[in-house]
C-alpha cells in the first residue's frame, strides 16, 4: 500500500468509526493555490486591504512573492506595520479603512491585537469568539477607486474587512476591472451589523466577470454550523 492509499484508508477508518477526517490546513490549501496563482498570472502588485500587522504581506514575502505591496490598516497596528515593512522599498502602507464613501468613521476596536475590528457594530461575533470591543476610534474612510495610481499591470486584491468585505468592492468599481484576482474573507452567518454574506458577495463578484477556484472553510459556530470561508476569485479572462 503506498502513502496516497495508506493516507485514505486512515481517513476513511476515521470517517466510519469517529465522524473525523484529516484535512489539509485551510492556510496550506490558500498558500499553494494563491502562490501558483502569483506566479502563473505574473502578478506584479498586491492590495493588502485590512492589513493589521503585515501578517499577510510577511507570509506572501516568505512564500516568494517579490512585487508591490499595497497595505492598507486603519488602527493602531499601523504602527506595527510600519516597523515590519521598514527596508522594503516595494511595500507602501496607507493609514486607512477602505469602504463605499469618503470621511470620518468610528471603529470598533477588538481586544484580539484589533484583529476583528470593524467598522460595522459588532453583533453575533460576540457569542461565537472571545472577544470583546474594548472601545471606538476615529479614522479615515477612503474608496479602493482613489487609489489607481498604486496599481500595477496584474493586480491581486486581498481583503479582510470584518464584514465590510462587499463595500470595499463597490468603492473599488471602477478599478475592479483591472484585478486579476479578488481573495476575501466572508461569512455564512453574520457576525456584524449590516454585514453581507458570502453569497451576495460571490454573486457580485461573478457578475463583475469573476469566478471561484477555491472556497475554504475556515470557523464553526458552537452548534458545528459553518460560520465562515476564505475564498479566491479570478478574472474570467486571466
Amino acid at each position: 500500500m503506498n502513502n496516497n492509499n495508506l493516507f485514505r484508508w486512515i481517513n476513511n477508518r476515521l470517517d466510519d468509526i469517529l465522524d473525523l477526517r484529516i484535512q489539509p490546513s485551510t492556510k496550506a490549501r490558500l498558500s499553494k493555490c494563491r502562490n501558483q496563482i502569483l506566479d502563473e498570472l505574473t502578478i506584479d502588485c498586491v492590495f493588502d486591504v485590512g492589513a493589521n500587522m503585515g501578517q499577510f504581506a510577511l507570509l506572501i514575502r516568505k512564500d516568494g512573492y517579490e512585487g508591490k505591496i499595497i497595505s492598507f490598516e486603519p488602527t493602531e497596528a499601523m504602527v506595527r506595520l510600519e516597523e515590519q515593512s521598514l527596508g522594503d522599498t516595494s511595500w507602501e502602507s496607507f493609514n486607512v479603512a477602505l469602504s463605499d464613501f469618503e470621511g470620518q468613521a468610528n471603529m470598533f476596536l477588538s481586544s484580539n491585537d484589533l484583529l476583528s475590528s470593524s467598522l460595522l457594530r459588532p453583533t453575533e461575533i460576540l457569542n461565537q469568539i472571545p472577544v470583546s470591543f474594548v472601545r471606538e476610534a476615529e479614522v479615515q474612510v477612503r474608496k479602493l477607486d482613489s487609489y489607481g495610481e498604486s496599481l500595477g499591470r496584474r493586480n491581486y486584491l486581498k481583503i479582510d474587512a470584518q464584514g465590510g468585505e462587499l463595500k470595499v468592492l463597490k468603492g473599488g468599481i471602477c478599478l475592479l476591472g483591472r484585478f486579476q484576482v479578488v481573495e476575501f474573507e466572508s461569512s455564512l452567518q453574520p457576525l456584524y451589523e449590516d454585514e453581507e454574506d458570502f453569497l451576495v458577495i460571490s454573486e457580485f463578484l461573478v457578475q463583475a466577470g469573476f469566478k471561484p477556484i477555491l472556497i475554504v472553510p475556515t470557523y464553526w459556530d458552537k452548534a458545528g454550523r459553518l460560520m465562515s470561508l476564505d475564498s479566491i476569485f479570478v478574472r474570467n479572462d486571466s
